[in-house]
């Protein structure tokens, strides 16, 4: 027996003295315990009932004589049995009911008496024993004999007693057994014996069980099991019904037997020295001690697991036992009362556990029933004894068992070990079958198999349909070569994408993945095609090109298995040993065309033949699918040029296909075929490119002409662009393109082809042909035959051919002397002929003068005698005329007194006076006369003919009007000159001469005017900047929300995201406001915003904490709202201006640093004004900033600052740049032709084509009115003219921006590096803060937020000044015009070259930070503090040059607002993702309001660890768009 001390003694001791004496009281003679309760029976007949605390709670007298001797509780009633004892008289038993009052005594009732008979013989009782129901007794007496009681004791209905046995051993004990029958077990000294009382059996004599009886009070029943047991010295024995049951050994003599529970409580007495002990105290006390000083042996047994529960040695005697309150009683001969409390489980298996009797725990934990969990925990425990003692096999059996509630980790990582594999694998097969295991176990059991190399089991698991992971049993079979047992899985479980994948990427089966795709529905086909599409064209060509063209033209049927054509049968054993190991391949797929073996081809189908088959094929209808657009598939046949055209090819076949997927692909097979001629040579080179030249040579094909120029441009294919240029009238820009080259022979050729219809052509041909000494020789005579026909034509006046010849030192006087002298010589004779006619109609005029003069000083004599109308003698009253004709009143037909007119000559002069009246009628149309004068060759002679006609004409000057080149009001206007002063002419050239002189010095004027206002919006500009980047300083201020407000770390990145993210998404909405108008009313809209903003959050700061009835978080959030927007639109009005104004010249880059070079330096001087100006002077907040006063001094300063700049802020010459863009998108030849560039938008200012006012002009009011109105309503048009082309380029400039892949590199990249420097420099003060944790008071004044603000911006300046510079320095410029030469420079770098390098330092600054270095040496943060800001400030100054350089300066404001809204998602999501960090770091604040500060590199290090890797993303993003601005030769 293994013995354990699972129980805990401790000695009753009652509180109650009286309670006390009473098991200590020689009157004492029973006790028993039931109902919660202990019965004491005395010698004097009376009865005390016990509580649990051991109080006396009832008292009375049961017997009048006799001591009670028995007294037993029936357990679950209210019932009590006593029995008392007079040896002079028989023995008195009683039934109480406890629970019902006697209403004489006031005691319980007692319900049945009588006396025990023994036949009249006085023996004491030695055992007594009932039933539950008290409806039989068995009394055993001394004498040997017993007696049954029968009868309703409880309702005292009588009872009948009778004698049952006798013997003339003594009666030890007697239980009851209740069953089909009752049974009555009796104990002598010398026998156990069993007799049937009741039911079947009964009046039988007693059956002996056992020669061997047993000690008084060592028989007992076992309650749970009805067993007797009955203790001898040597074992303990069960008997049941049937008989006899086990025994178990125990030696030593018994005492006194119970049970408790499933244990047996022993009293024994010890064999050693009990007899001397036993008389050395007989010697000292005198021979009437009793046996109060003999020692005696407790234990308590568990028969069925064969452990002792508890054992001890007690130095007296035991004098009985009982068992209440979940606990055991003892009670000594001394009246001593000791409780055994049972041990819980737990505190059993430990015991056991510190022992390592696992087994018996186990088997304990079994016994008393409990859970799985429990007995899996015991199962655990002793699997890994086992395993520690290297006993792996049984170990991992207790394993299995505990696998419901078992941690399988905990189990695996013990087997780990290669010996033990197999263990390994036992267990996770059985994980699997348990429906336990997890994608690890999975991926193990898979790689054990994989390990051991045995297939066998790795197919049994696939196959078995055990539970597991099929993502990840595929992905193991995959890594361990198993691909055909991964394409079984995928295929049972539907998926089919995996099973391509396998055969492509493991297997690199092509042809199977191809049949294997073309055997599915459309909607599995497809996906898979397109994501295979490059490895298959790669690998199988042909079919794969075949299953595009099959899907893309709608004719795509499901691949089904083609019975096989009979071949010839394979020689020798090897096919046929090749069959026979396909056959057992576990693949349920498998190629049809594989040739069965032998002993499957009599089961074959009758095979057909290869057409039969394919014409069952195209019997199969095709399927219904959306068919998706060609276009899609393009991409998949990159690096496969001929696949591609087959492809383009049949798809251009389909009648059915749609006029845009058409026009796709023409112009993508164009492409290709201009792609292909572009790697040959020769002959195959002219193949393709006469192929190209097919497709878009067709009337039928449908392409368009900006795409096909485009190719043709970039492929070098001039015949494209010839053809395309000619289809669309635009010859002089084929004349143009082969110029550029230098292809004087297909200039040549152009010339004479097109110069019949585009006469410009000659003056253009022969400036290329005087261009270089190359072109002049390879010309030859073509320059001799252009200069005549200039000539011919009158193409060019002679002055400007010379001018031509004379821009380049390459022409001689020797190559025009020909033509010089012609030219000169019909000069000379039309000069000639000239004065001539001058003479003549300057004769012709003093004559009519002089006529008119005699005609108005002379009389005039009328010597006609007949009427010029009938022909009649005149006669009175006669009209004369002054035109010498004469007429009768009579024949004039003269009514009232109206004016009469010569009849003969009124035709003449109605005449004249019609083309008066045209003339006049046609000085106010100048639209006329413009177009005239584009049609006409003769351009001078056109202007003279309208000159004639009174188109040059001055109107009449207002009365305070002032002429286009009279701005001096001091000059008097030119006079006019008559015949008569012979002057005039003099005086008309000083006149002419006085203009051309006042022109320029008004031209120089304006120039003067136009850089002063250039530059005093400059210097505005710097001004805004240096103003309007208040917001960030906030790091200056933003850990006082913290301190004073109680914000806590979100709360205050709230504040900070939401003035970024105000300040950079309307930046688009501004930017487009500043281009469509004008910069002036954005800079007072900042004012207005900064000044409302920062009032806002000045009286929130004020409010104070939430908590005492300050305003809320939210409101600050609205205030810096109002920041935000301020900050963008001051900032934008001012870059936008300085870009403007000076994007064209050779400082843009400068002048872009400068204000945002200035922009950055706001934050550096005004957190310096707050830290040493606008700071706190309380002894408790000494120093700090007084973020109230603060706020209301940026109010008030930005708000000035906006008046200032709505003022000041004028972009010049801003028409020009309009006009330059529309230039640019016209000379591309790759927009379609718009009613912008056909209407003439430059109208009359209102003074006419002429520079003078001529003083005869002025007419009557009305005249002049009528003029005004009409100059008025030409400005009008003009301006509305303007203002619609300038809507128009910039909407279309932004177009082409936004669908401009390397604006989106750039932006993405610029969102990557802009975002982790806005976090830095708004979380700048926290971080400082995690350096000095308490008990040090917080960072000095050297390592202070303002002091690193200040590095920011200082270096940040620097940066952006240095940036600037060097691009204008350094960086390549591009080719000004069509003949000029690319201006090159000594060195050039890009200013993307700047751009990567700014951005490599900037992540160096947040790795240094993030490595924790900075933690231990908080002075070196300076370091990060400069790298941070060079990288910043140069990236935020050269994006927007990059901008201005690639996209132009005339819509900059819209393209730098999209650009510049990428920072805000920046800024918002490290913001974010700095405060999750440090919060969760920091932990959260309780409940009174305590700050959430952070200490420690674990505040910051995993979101700057994400700085770096962005900043590195955002280089190779840049490097993708500069890769795309090279290709397209921008020049950056």
């Amino acid at each position: 027996w293994k013995a354990f001390n699972f129980f805990d003694v401790s000695e009753v001791k009652p509180a109650d003295s009286e309670c006390a004496s009473l098991f200590n009281s020689p009157e004492l003679s029973s006790i028993c315990s039931g109902s919660d309760n202990i019965f004491l029976g005395s010698s004097d007949g009376q009865v005390r009932i016990l509580s649990s605390a051991f109080k006396v709670v009832r008292t009375f007298h049961a017997h009048h004589s006799g001591s009670i001797t028995h007294i037993k509780q029936i357990d679950g009633t209210s019932l009590l049995i006593t029995v008392s004892e007079d040896l002079s008289n028989e023995p008195v038993l009683k039934v109480w009911a406890l629970d019902k009052p006697d209403k004489k005594t006031g005691g319980p009732k007692c319900l049945s008496s009588l006396n025990v008979s023994n036949g009249r013989k006085q023996f004491p009782i030695s055992a007594l024993a009932t039933l539950d129901n008290v409806s039989q007794l068995a009394v055993g007496f001394a004498n040997g004999s017993v007696t049954v009681i029968r009868g309703d004791l409880i309702n005292d209905r009588g009872a009948k007693q009778r004698t049952v046995f006798e013997s003339e051993e003594r009666i030890t004990g007697v239980e009851f057994r209740e069953g089909p029958t009752t049974t009555l077990y009796l104990a002598t000294t010398g026998r156990i014996l069993t007799l049937t009382i009741s039911g079947r059996g009964q009046g039988q004599p007693a059956k002996n069980l056992d020669d061997n009886g047993c000690g008084l009070g060592c028989m007992t029943v076992d309650s749970e099991s009805g067993d007797v047991v009955v203790a001898r010295d040597d074992a303990i024995y069960y008997y049941g019904a049937n008989g006899r049951g086990p025994s178990y050994a125990y030696e030593g003599p018994k005492q006194l037997v119970s049970t408790f529970g499933d244990l047996v409580a022993l009293v024994t007495q010890p064999r050693s020295d009990a007899a001397s002990k036993t008389s050395i105290l007989r010697k000292f006390v005198g021979s009437g001690a009793d046996d109060r000083y003999r020692s005696s042996t407790f234990a308590l047994l568990d028969t069925d697991l064969k452990y002792v529960a508890h054992t001890e040695l007690l130095t007296t005697q035991i004098r009985t036992s009982f068992a209440e309150w979940g606990d055991f009683f003892l009670l000594t001969l001394d009246g001593k009362l000791f409780r055994y409390h049972e041990k819980s489980l737990n505190q059993k298996l430990e015991i056991l556990y510190q022992r390592d009797l696992y087994v018996l725990a186990i088997n304990l934990a079994q016994k008393v029933g409990v859970d799985t969990s429990q007995r899996n925990v015991i199962l655990r425990r002793y699997g890994d004894y086992l395993h520690k003692k290297g006993d792996y096999d049984t170990a991992m059996q207790q394993y299995l068992k505990a696998i419901d509630n078992t941690e399988p980790s905990q189990v695996i990582r013990k087997f780990l070990d290669s010996q033990r594999i197999n263990n390994l694998i036992e267990y996770l097969e059985e994980l699997h079958e348990h429906d336990k295991a997890t994608v690890d176990h999975t991926t193990l059991l898979l790689n054990c198999y994989a390990k051991l190399k045995d297939t066998d089991k790795l197919e049994t698991f696939i196959k078995s349909g055990t539970n597991f992971d099929l993502e990840t049993a595929i992905a193991m079979c995959r890594q361990g070569g198993y691909y055909d047992q991964a394409v079984f899985l995928s295929k049972k479980h539907g998926e089919h994408d995996r099973v391509v994948d396998i055969l492509i990427e493991d297997s690199q089966k092509y042809d199977e993945a191809i049949d294997y795709i073309h055997r599915h529905e459309p909607e599995v086909a497809y996906p898979n095609l397109m994501r295979y599409a490059r490895v298959l064209l790669e690998h199988c060509p042909d079919e794969t090109t075949q299953l595009f063209i099959e899907y893309y033209t709608g004719q795509y049927r499901l691949k089904k298995d083609t019975p096989v054509v009979p071949t010839q049968a394979a020689s020798g054993g090897a096919a046929s040993a090749v069959q026979n190991l396909a056959s057992f391949i576990p693949l349920p797929y498998r190629q049809a065309t594989v040739t069965p073996s032998p002993a499957t081809q009599d089961n074959q189908p009758l095979s057909l033949s290869t057409e039969e088959a394919a014409a069952a094929a195209k019997a199969d209808p095709p399927r219904e699918y959306k068919v998706p657009r060609p276009r899609t598939a393009f991409s998949s046949f990159v690096d496969h040029p001929d696949q591609f055209i087959v492809f383009l090819e049949a798809c251009l076949d389909e009648a059915e296909m749609d006029e845009p997927d058409k026009i796709d692909l023409h112009t993508t097979l164009f492409e290709i075929c201009l792609d292909i001629a572009g790697n040959k040579t020769g002959q195959e080179k002219q193949k393709w490119e006469t192929k190209a030249k097919t497709l878009i040579d067709g009337q039928d094909i449908s392409m368009d002409a900006s795409n096909v120029l485009l190719l043709s441009h970039l492929s070098d294919f001039r015949d494209g662009t010839v053809l395309v240029r000619e289809q669309q009238g635009l010859r002089f820009d084929i004349f143009r393109s082969y110029a550029s080259v230098g292809d004087t022979a297909s200039v040549i050729k152009a010339l004479r082809k097109y110069g019949p219809e585009e006469p410009q052509l000659y003056p253009a041909a022969l400036a290329y042909f005087t261009s270089s000494p190359k072109a002049l020789q390879e010309a030859g005579d073509e320059l001799d035959l252009v200069l005549k026909k200039i000539d011919e034509d009158g193409l060019m006046a002679p002055l400007q051919v010379i001018q031509t010849l004379s821009t380049n030192a390459v022409a001689t006087m020797g190559m025009v002397k020909k033509y010089l002298g012609e030219t000169i010589e019909r000069e000379r004779k039309e000069i000639s002929n000239n004065r001539r006619l001058i003479e003549s109609y300057r004769g012709e005029t003093d004559a009519k003068r002089k006529e008119m003069d005699e005609l108005g000083t002379k009389s005039a004599v009328f010597q006609t005698r007949r009427c010029s109308a009938c022909g009649g003698s005149l006669d009175l009253p006669t009209v004369h005329f002054l035109c010498k004709h004469s007429f009768h009143q009579r024949c004039l037909n003269q009514v009232g007194d109206a004016d009469v007119e010569c009849p003969k000559c009124a035709p003449t002069n109605n005449n004249i006076r019609a083309f008066r009246k045209a003339q006049e009628d046609s000085a106010d149309r100048h639209d006329m006369f413009k177009d005239t004068l584009q049609r006409s060759r003769d351009k001078f002679g056109t202007i003279s003919e309208f000159f004639g006609r009174g188109v040059m004409a001055a109107p009449a000057r207002s009365a305070n009007g002032i002429d286009k080149l009279d701005f001096d009001d001091n000059r008097q206007p030119p006079s006019t000159t008559d015949g008569s002063d012979p002057g005039g002419l003099l005086r008309d050239d000083e006149s002419l001469l006085s203009n051309v002189v006042d022109g320029v010095i008004e031209r120089d004027r304006r120039k003067l005017r136009r850089r002063f206002v250039k530059y005093l919006s400059f210097a505005s500009a710097i001004l805004s900047c240096l103003c309007a980047g208040s917001i960030t300083a906030y790091s200056l201020y933003g850990p006082l929300f913290q301190s004073r407000l109680h914000f806590t770390q979100a709360q205050v990145n709230a504040v900070s995201i939401a003035a970024e993210l105000a300040m950079y998404l309307p930046v688009p909405l501004f930017g487009y406001l500043c281009d469509r108008f004008n910069p002036r009313p954005l800079s007072l809209l900042a004012g207005i915003f900064f000044a409302l903003g920062y009032l806002l959050a000045a009286a929130a700061y004020a409010s104070g904490p939430l908590k005492e009835g300050g305003f809320p978080p939210a409101i600050m959030v609205l205030a810096f709202v109002g920041v935000g927007s301020g900050t963008s639109c001051m900032y934008l009005s001012a870059v936008t201006t300085c870009a403007k104004n000076f994007g064209r010249g050779k400082h843009k880059g400068l002048a872009l640093a400068i204000p945002i070079a200035s922009f950055g330096l706001s934050g550096m001087w005004q957190s310096q004004i707050g830290s040493r100006l606008l700071y706190e002077r309380s002894p408790k907040h000494y120093g700090e900033v007084d973020v109230y006063r603060y706020f209301i001094f940026l109010a008030i300063l930005l708000l000035v600052v906006g008046v200032i700049g709505s003022l000041a802020l004028r972009v010049v010459d801003e028409e020009e740049l309009i006009d330059e863009a529309v230039s640019e998108l016209e000379r591309s030849g790759l927009l379609e032709d718009s009613p912008f560039f056909q209407r003439s938008v430059l109208h009359d200012s209102g003074n006419g084509y002429g520079t003078l006012e001529s003083s005869d002009t002025i007419s009557n009011s009305a005249e002049s009115d009528d003029a005004e109105l009409d100059s008025t309503n030409r400005k009008y048009r003009s301006y509305s003219e303007d203002a619609r082309r300038k809507t128009w380029l910039l909407n279309t400039e932004t177009r082409m921006f936004l669908f401009d892949p390397t604006m989106w590199f750039l932006a993405a990249g610029f969102f990557l590096v802009t975002g982790p420097g806005e976090a830095f420099i708004n979380n700048l003060g926290t971080v400082l803060d995690t350096f000095y944790p308490p008990p040090l008071s917080g960072p000095p004044d050297s390592n202070s937020p303002a002091t690193h603000v200040s590095i920011v911006a200082l270096t940040s300046t620097f940066a952006r000044l240095l940036t600037g510079t060097l691009s204008d320095l350094f960086a390549p410029t591009a080719q000004a015009s069509l003949f000029d030469e690319q201006s090159t420079k000594r060195f050039s770098c890009s200013r993307l070259v700047f751009l990567l390098i700014s951005t490599v330092l900037f992540s160096f600054g947040q790795l240094l930070l993030a490595s924790g270095l900075i933690q231990s040496h908080p002075s070196l943060f300076a370091l990060v503090s400069a790298l941070v800001g060079l990288g910043y400030g140069a990236v935020f100054s050269l994006t927007p040059i990059i901008v201005s350089v690639v996209w132009g300066v005339q819509n900059f404001g819209t393209n730098w607002g999209i650009v510049a809204v990428v920072p805000a998602a920046g800024a918002a999501v490290w913001g974010a993702i700095y405060a999750a960090v440090y919060d969760g770091a920091a932990g959260s604040a309780d409940d009174s309001g305590a700050d959430r500060l952070c200490y420690g590199v674990g505040c910051y290090a995993p979101t700057f660890w994400g700085m770096v890797a962005c900043s590195w993303m955002a280089v190779g993003l840049w490097l993708l768009a500069w890769r795309g601005w090279r290709r397209r030769n921008i020049l950056v």
